[in-house]
């Protein structure tokens, strides 16, 4: 039943939920499959293929039902049980996650071990879907709240301690695969768990200055991935442009006169001061490489080559 929810579930379409949602809503519905997923997943058993099958089956609810499965965030007795919950199924994903770096990053760097690798690392993008729909979904709670509501800040916290253990081996284990292959180039049948990474992974660096310096060599990755990945590509200008705003804003730069500077090769910001700036990334070649590409922006490189 477990498989056959998840199959169901896969091609539907957010647009497809809340239009399923609006007809008939089905908060009762999602929350009992929501539940019964985490029951699973708490097991301690041997039973490994019904506990995988019910994390793609929670990541498949977050996705499209966000506002179901995370309740509101507050001191309530009504939602407590849910918000526990949660909280569980996050700490869980976050964890397998871990568990699914780990078990890539021990193979060797050939060309047969990263076949291997991906196999062995399928979860990870399950696991970055459920910590990215959770994030993006609290960061839009948080602001829709008013000032008199009753956060429970203590549970965010948590929540998000187990968020940036995530996100931080992620950013391991994207720079272990930039040492180990070709950066330039998605792995063979291993798109989803990339592009599931870096939407996860953008999701974070655009809430959080302090992770900004460790990920600094993933900016020439995406904007590579970016360039070079004609399916993929504009998936990820998507994702990290936030990221990009976000290191902009932290800043004080405008983020429409910094993309015109760009288009007249003349910035203003230097990288000698670097300390004024909270994002380690705004004045490097790197940060303007990637804001060039997501931006659509001709590279010097490229418009040479058009004048040769």
């Amino acid at each position: 039943l477990i498989a056959a929810l998840a199959n169901a579930l896969e091609p539907i379409t957010v647009d497809d939920a809340h239009y399923i949602d609006e007809q008939s809503s089905c908060i009762s519905l999602i929350q009992s499959v929501s539940s019964g997923c985490i029951f699973v997943l708490k097991q301690k058993t041997e039973a490994t293929q019904y506990t995988d099958q019910a994390l793609v089956l929670y990541s498949h609810l977050t996705r499209l039902w966000p506002h179901h499965v995370f309740v509101g965030l507050v001191h309530n007795a009504t939602h407590a049980v849910h918000q526990k919950e949660a909280e569980l199924a996050l700490r869980l994903a976050c964890v397998e996650g871990q568990s699914a770096i780990d078990s890539m990053m021990i193979a060797p760097p050939d060309s047969q071990a990263d076949r291997m690798r991906i196999r062995r690392g399928w979860k990870l993008s399950v696991c970055a879907e459920i910590a990215a729909a959770w994030l993006e979904w609290v960061t839009r709670w948080l602001d829709d709240q008013p000032e008199s509501t009753n956060i429970d800040e203590a549970s965010i916290y948590n929540m998000m301690n187990e968020v940036q253990k995530l996100a931080s081996s992620v950013v391991n284990f994207m720079l272990d695969w930039k040492e180990r292959t070709s950066e330039r180039l998605m792995p063979e049948n291993g798109a989803d768990l990339i592009v599931s990474s870096v939407r996860f992974l953008a999701l974070w660096l655009a809430t959080d200055p302090k992770m900004h310096q460790a990920a600094m060599p993933i900016l020439s990755m995406c904007t590579l991935w970016i360039v070079h990945s004609p399916e993929h590509g504009a998936t990820i200008a998507e994702y990290v442009r936030p990221c990009i705003s976000f290191a902009l804003e932290t800043c004080g730069i405008s983020e429409a006169q910094y993309a015109a500077d760009l288009m007249t090769r003349e910035l203003h910001h230097d990288r000698s001061q670097a300390e004024e700036f909270a994002s380690p990334w705004v004045g490097t070649i790197e940060f303007d490489d990637l804001a060039r590409a997501v931006y659509s922006i001709p590279s010097d490189e490229d418009m040479l080559r058009d004048r040769k």
